[in-house]
């Protein structure tokens, strides 16, 4: 596991625009040989509710979230209660993140919010990693991409704008 601090060399060429580059947070990777056990103690110790799973050549492959790691557990148990001895809970704590992982969903950094949002919209998740050559070198939150709404705008407009774009995106 390791944490990656989003080089803030990498800026966003566009000024007037928030884009990827301005809302980065630093990005925990987990090896693609990794454990459920190790995913989970990698989000509890960074407090991260989403992990890039990369390669040997540290480019992204999968993504592993809060979510997933939830999907897979409830179908271990109901797995677990009804087939006689079925996978178990220690099984699933040393199953590969592979398992259950998210596609490797990503956006650079020059993407712009309602690009980023779009992406985590499709794909129903809260963080998605950037990156830059293929390997991920920070992550947007759901809290990043709504707080840029509020910037220059009343709130109530802010709002209304979002929830209008968000409207027709899906």
């Amino acid at each position: 596991m390791s944490i990656i601090e989003f080089p803030r060399s990498l800026e966003c060429d566009n000024s007037s625009r928030v884009c990827a580059a301005d809302l980065a947070l630093p990005v925990t990777t987990i090896s693609r040989d990794a454990t459920v056990s190790e995913a989970i103690a990698a989000m509890t110790v960074n407090r991260q509710k989403m992990l890039a799973v990369v390669d040997a050549a540290g480019r992204l492959a999968k993504l592993v979230t809060e979510e997933s790691i939830a999907d897979a557990s409830l179908v271990r148990l109901w797995a677990a209660s009804t087939i006689p001895n079925g996978p178990g809970t220690a099984s699933f704590l040393k199953s590969s993140v592979l398992d259950f992982a998210f596609p490797a969903v990503s956006v650079r950094q020059e993407f712009e919010v309602e690009d980023i949002a779009k992406t985590m919209l499709r794909w129903r998740i809260r963080a998605v990693p950037i990156v830059v050559d293929g390997r991920p070198t920070g992550i947007v939150t759901w809290a990043a991409v709504f707080a840029t709404s509020f910037r220059n705008e009343a709130p109530s407009a802010s709002i209304s704008y979002l929830t209008e774009r968000l409207r027709r995106t899906t």
